[in-house]
């Protein structure tokens, strides 16, 4: 059910009850449709909403003024000009007698009020008369109309009483009903201009020009390109697609700046006071706009997001752009194809191969070293979620890695049994199908299940990898390997030795061994001081690990500002790095 409601601060009465014909005014409204003698502006107002509401065949259900100490005293003399309407006046008091001091806690108990109304209707409809009260009661009203549209409730009509210059003491003073609803809108536009340039959100702008039939074109296509930035922004895009996005975004710009030169004089007031905010944001955005056909480096639009505090866009980018942008800029240049075609193979399905070279490749002398250091280090009683990864780094088959958890892990036992099973029972051609016909609830298929993407069907996925991996038992421990703690735990009944704090730390270090390696022996060219490389390659690693599954699936236990601001200048830190002029 819909409830039109109407709001105002209450002025006094300019004579008293015995002279009240000396304060009569006629007013009306720009198309002298509407007409009334009133002797308060306040009830010229409120008469106005009345008549304009029955106009559309609604109803005024009520009405609440703020009400100073001083019009207490006509509070009755003003609702009896309203006998015949069947509507109620409610006050609400003017504290401090219309101080400012008072005004948070009159806003709070009007706003208290108003709440019991939307909270008990599908829809209620504010209406506003800003006429009458002391001198500050505009900004108090103002402050109202942020918190009504807040709570979900319309606003509808915004009305001032403007009384005349009398021209002829001979007649009536004369007075006009302003809808004065367009400037109180300029509000919004100016904090929806602000809300873009902060956090990229588009909506309060979209949101007040939509009810305007004048805007032109242009600016509509405008509108559309930087809501497609902020959806963009917003899902955390692939570079590709954000670049695709700011070549629009800046286009939009440059044509309507075109336009509005052209065309200024036949604008609507609206759309001319939109365009005295465009040059800010432009401001804002110009650091990661296209330049002379140039587009904006992954290094610039990551700074960009994390100086703005864009904190998630700003570590996914880190995380899944870098690796990519440092490949094709020929700031890092593998020189082996051999190891091109390793980290081919082993990438993830949705991945790429730089990425699987940043975070896991090791070279084969290396990776020999780390693997015999691991196998030496399990040497615990029970299996433990640490050795669980050793084995699995290892690549030892399976019947290899059995014999190392002999009588460590029964439940690890007998899945690795299940598994040596499965692959002697599969072949490539029924290897899906043999997947999807196990249990939901079989190891082998949760695993799996686990580790493929959302953007790929499991079949899919499955074919693809089993391809890719050649073996059953490579597929599924390469699975395990990469199904994280929890799951792990949970399935095997694993001891936890709850290293996770030196985790990602220690694989820092490991990937900068890595790194120093395909260095020296010239399987890895780079145009960035090696130290620097170095460097940022231990902190690749250390972060990725540390944040982006933290991000990417809202666990964080850190939501406080020092942690974020850490993050951020970590960020930034990074990526100076490898920040190299070309």
């Amino acid at each position: 059910m819909r409830k039109d409601i109407a709001i105002f601060v209450m002025s006094t009465f300019r004579n008293k009850l015995e002279d009240k014909n000396k304060s009569l005014i006629e007013y009306s409204d720009k198309n002298g449709d509407f007409n009334e003698i009133c002797e308060h502006t306040n009830e010229a107002a409120l008469k106005y909403i009345f008549w304009k509401l029955n106009q559309d065949n609604k109803n005024l259900s009520d009405a609440f003024c703020f009400l100073t100490d001083e019009a207490q005293n006509d509070f009755l003399r003003f609702k009896d000009l309203f006998v015949k309407y069947n509507f109620n006046i409610n006050a609400v008091p003017l504290y401090n007698n219309g101080d400012m001091v008072g005004s948070f806690k009159s806003i709070c108990e009007m706003f208290d009020v108003l709440q019991r109304y939307i909270s008990e209707n599908e829809e209620v409809v504010i209406h506003i008369d800003i006429t009458g009260g002391p001198r500050h009661s505009v900004m108090l009203m103002l402050a109202l109309i942020q918190m009504i549209k807040f709570s979900g409730a319309k606003i509808g009509l915004v009305i001032y009483a403007n009384v005349l210059r009398k021209k002829n003491q001979l007649v009536m003073q004369k007075g006009m009903i302003e809808d004065v609803g367009d400037i109180m809108d300029m509000f919004t536009l100016t904090s929806g201009a602000e809300e873009f340039v902060s956090i990229g959100n588009v909506s309060q702008i979209q949101k007040y020009f939509e009810s305007k039939e004048r805007i032109s074109w242009c600016l509509n296509c405008l509108l559309d390109c930087m809501e497609d930035f902020s959806e963009t922004i917003r899902i955390c895009g692939s570079y590709d697609s954000m670049i695709e996005v700011l070549t629009r975004l800046s286009n939009s710009i440059k044509n309507y700046d075109n336009f509005l030169k052209a065309n200024k004089d036949s604008l609507c007031e609206q759309e001319l006071f939109f365009a005295k905010l465009l040059p800010k944001i432009k401001i804002e955005y110009m650091d990661i706009m296209p330049d002379d056909k140039k587009s904006a480096t992954p290094i610039q639009i990551i700074r960009w997001c994390a100086k703005r505090k864009f904190l998630q866009q700003a570590v996914v980018f880190y995380t899944e752009w870098l690796p990519d942008y440092l490949i094709k800029s020929k700031l890092v240049e593998v020189t082996k194809k051999e190891i091109i075609d390793e980290c081919e193979k082993a990438k993830m399905e949705w991945s790429s191969w730089p990425i699987h070279l940043f975070r896991n490749y090791v070279p084969a002398k290396e990776k020999s070293i780390l693997q015999q250091e691991e196998v030496i280090k399990i040497t615990s009683d029970k299996l433990t979620y640490e050795d669980l990864q050793k084995l699995l780094k290892s690549n030892l088959s399976a019947s290899n890695i059995l014999i190392k958890v002999k009588n460590k892990n029964e439940k690890f036992e007998e899945f690795i049994r299940n598994v040596i099973k499965f692959e002697k029972k599969t072949s490539w051609s029924n290897f899906s199908g043999r997947i999807e016909a196990l249990d939901e609830d079989n190891p082998i298929k949760v695993i799996l299940k686990k580790s493929a993407p959302n953007n790929i069907s499991f079949k899919d996925y499955l074919d693809k990898r089993i391809e890719a991996l050649k073996t059953a038992s490579v597929l599924i421990l390469t699975a395990l390997k990469n199904a994280g703690r929890a799951l792990s735990c949970d399935l095997f009944d694993l001891e936890c030795m709850d290293k996770k704090e030196n985790n990602a730390e220690e694989k820092g270090q490991n990937r900068i061994k890595a790194f120093k390696q395909l260095l020296k022996s010239n399987s890895l060219k780079t145009k960035i001081p090696e130290n620097d490389l170095l460097e940022f390659i231990g902190q690749y690693s250390e972060y990725v690990n540390q944040w982006r599954n933290t991000f990417s699936h809202a666990v964080s236990k850190d939501s406080d500002k020092e942690k974020n601001i850490s993050i951020t200048k970590a960020i930034l830190n990074s990526i100076a790095l490898i920040d190299v002029k070309q």
